[in-house]
This record gives C-alpha cells, structure tokens and sequence, in this order.
C-alpha cells in the first residue's frame, strides 16, 4: 500500500451504526476477523490472528477506545443469569 493514507476493510455481514469503542472491541473479540483466504487451508492462522492484533493495536494508536472487558463480562453475566 505505497503511497496511500488509508485503507478500507468492508464486511457487509457485518454492517451497521455501533458505538465508536465497538469498532477496536470487535477486532479484539470477534474471531469472524480471522479471514481464512481461498487456497489458505487455515495453514496460516497465526498470520491472521497477528493481523487482527495488530489492526485493534492500530486502531488504539487512532483514539479508538475498546471495552472488551467490559462486554465480556456482560456476556457472562447475560449466561449466567439466563
């Protein structure tokens, strides 16, 4: 990507108006980020979770906060309490 400032990633299934803090807690949680690429045969999976690692980094470097602890605990709680 020379000579370029940004870069899109668009996953229609996934589209939709959420909370700024979602957008870096989604990279943290969601496994779905972890794109298994046609021919890949999940061969590289470390790539793909060093990826979403580094895009949630990214997005935090950007000013984007993420509440995973806090959605994990909902979840939880959300189990739990049925």
């Amino acid at each position: 990507m020379e000579d370029r400032d940004s870069v899109g990633i668009i996953d229609w299934e996934m589209a939709g108006f959420v909370p700024r803090d979602w957008i870096r807690t989604k990279f943290r949680i969601c496994h779905a980020m972890d794109f298994d690429f046609p021919g890949h045969d999940g061969e590289r999976l470390g790539e793909r979770l060093e990826w979403r690692r580094r895009v949630q980094l990214r997005l935090g470097e950007e000013g984007f906060h993420e509440v995973s602890e806090a959605y994990m605990a909902r979840l939880q709680s959300t189990v739990r309490d049925g």
